[in-house]
């Protein structure tokens, strides 16, 4: 989200007082696409994770006496599995 505000900043300083005038261009190209990617990358993958450990904080909490937390490589294929899942549905659409 960092990338992505300050590509939006600094585009804002480059159209200063004349983004009317390049509005279409802007929205239509390469570079708008890519910065929007990168925007919903960030959201698509903050929304996984918190559901991720959403649902292992739940299991931890229903389930207090049974041995399901995850271990270590679980948690890694986990996300690896989220950030891929976030980059497909991220760029895809380019």
């Amino acid at each position: 989200m960092g990338v992505y505000l300050f590509m939006i900043g600094a585009y804002d300083l480059k159209f200063r007082g004349e983004y009317n005038r390049h509005a279409q261009a802007w929205m239509d190209s390469v570079p708008c696409q890519v910065i929007g990617s990168l925007a919903m990358l960030s959201t698509e993958v903050s929304v996984l994770l918190l559901t991720y450990l959403t649902l292992e904080k739940y299991i931890c909490i229903v389930y207090p006496f049974r041995y399901l937390t995850p271990g270590r490589r679980r948690t890694v294929t986990i996300l690896v599995v989220i950030w891929i899942l976030g980059f497909v549905i991220a760029f895809l659409p380019l």
